[in-house]
């Protein structure tokens, strides 16, 4: 293979590499990481919410599991509060992120 040869496949190949992770920050750019306190207060909140949820899911009535319940934020601006959360399970989860057409 020629020196030219080898030099288009590389420049080829490298192309490809940026495409891909241009495309991965790109994803990773809309995405908005917790700090360590706002972590704390998910785990507060979704403990103070299985108890006044009695341990159901608001949604479909059905006992929460022991874990992979998510803390759903009815208007996402406004926060991770008692007020604006609800403790429901995956499933429902799904779903609500389909209707609200996020997933």
């Amino acid at each position: 293979m020629s020196r030219l040869a080898q030099r288009d496949k590389l420049i080829e190949k490298l192309r490809r590499e940026h495409l891909k992770l241009d495309t991965k920050v790109s994803l990773l750019e809309g995405q908005k990481f917790l700090t360590a306190a706002e972590v704390a207060e998910v785990k507060r909140l979704k403990k103070l919410k299985l108890e006044e949820q009695g341990g159901l899911c608001p949604i479909c009535s059905m006992k929460l599991p022991e874990s992979y319940n998510v803390l759903d934020r009815l208007q996402a601006v406004d926060g991770y509060t008692p007020e604006n959360t609800r403790l429901i399970c995956n499933e429902c989860d799904k779903k609500v992120q389909r209707e609200r057409r996020y997933a």
